[in-house]
C-alpha cells in the first residue's frame, strides 16, 4: 500500500491550485518537474499511476496532506472531479457524497428530490438518506414542494445539501 512518504518522494503536491508534478523521473511520460495525472478515467476523475498502480488524484491529495487514506470517500464540493485544490476536497460517507451529486440530467421537474405523481397529480418528495428513500411529503404546489426539500435537505444532509 503506498504510503504518505513514499508518495512525497516521487511526486509534490500543490494545495492551493491542486496539481500534482513528478520530483523524479520514472519514464518517458514521468519526467521530474512535469505535471503528474494528465489523464482521466471512466467517471472523469484525474488519475495517477504510482508504482504500477493506478490512483485517483483526489484521494492522492488526502493522503499526502493527511498522512493517511480516507477511510471511506473524498467528496469534491464544487462536483467538479478534477478540481483537485484542498480547500475543494473534504472526507465524507458514501451517502454524503451523494447527497452533493448534482440534479440528474433525466430529472423531469428539475430539482433534485422532487417528481410528479400522476396518480394523486401532486408534487412527491423524497430524498435519499444514508441509502435509504426518506418520504417527506406530497404537496399541490411545485414551489412548495421545492421549498420542502430544500429545507429537508439542508436539515438532513447538513454542509452537504446541494441544491441545483
Amino acid at each position: 500500500m503506498l504510503t504518505q512518504e513514499r508518495l512525497k518522494e516521487l511526486i509534490s503536491y500543490d494545495p492551493v491550485d491542486g496539481t500534482f508534478c513528478w520530483k523524479v523521473t520514472r519514464s518517458n511520460r514521468a519526467v521530474a518537474g512535469k505535471v503528474a495525472g494528465n489523464c482521466k478515467d471512466s467517471k472523469g476523475y484525474s488519475v495517477i499511476r504510482v508504482d504500477k498502480r493506478l490512483y485517483r488524484a483526489h484521494r492522492l491529495a488526502y493522503l499526502y496532506m493527511t498522512g493517511a487514506w480516507p477511510k471511506c470517500d473524498v467528496d469534491h464540493k464544487n462536483n467538479n472531479r478534477t478540481d483537485n485544490r484542498w480547500k475543494n476536497l473534504r472526507a465524507s460517507t458514501r451517502s454524503q457524497n451523494i447527497a452533493n451529486k448534482a440534479t440528474p440530467a433525466s430529472n423531469k421537474s428539475g430539482v433534485k428530490g422532487v417528481c410528479w405523481n400522476a396518480a394523486h397529480k401532486r408534487w412527491l418528495v423524497t430524498l435519499r438518506v444514508e441509502g435509504r428513500h426518506k418520504y417527506i411529503g406530497e404537496f399541490k404546489c411545485k414551489e412548495t414542494a421545492v421549498r420542502a426539500v430544500r429545507e429537508a435537505r439542508q436539515r438532513l444532509h447538513g454542509e452537504f445539501a446541494r441544491h441545483d
